[in-house]
């Protein structure tokens, strides 16, 4: 399971890194929710795999994943 949870990790790193220019600085409030929900979604589910995975590989796979 802990694999499956920094797959998604991963994949919500590049949701939000894509959304992130269309932001425009954060000054719009709807592209900028869904980087901040994104961000946050990418975290809470790299603390899930971390129970399961080392620390250290999980940040190291998390990081190869994104952008």
């Amino acid at each position: 399971m802990g694999w499956f949870f920094l797959l998604l990790a991963g994949a919500c790193e590049v949701f939000y890194a894509a959304a992130m220019p269309r932001t425009e600085g954060f000054t719009r409030s709807m592209p900028s929710l869904f980087c901040g929900a994104f961000i946050c979604l990418s975290m809470y589910l790299l603390s899930l795999a971390t129970r399961a995975i080392p620390v250290g590989t999980a940040y190291a796979v998390w990081m190869g994943i994104g952008p």
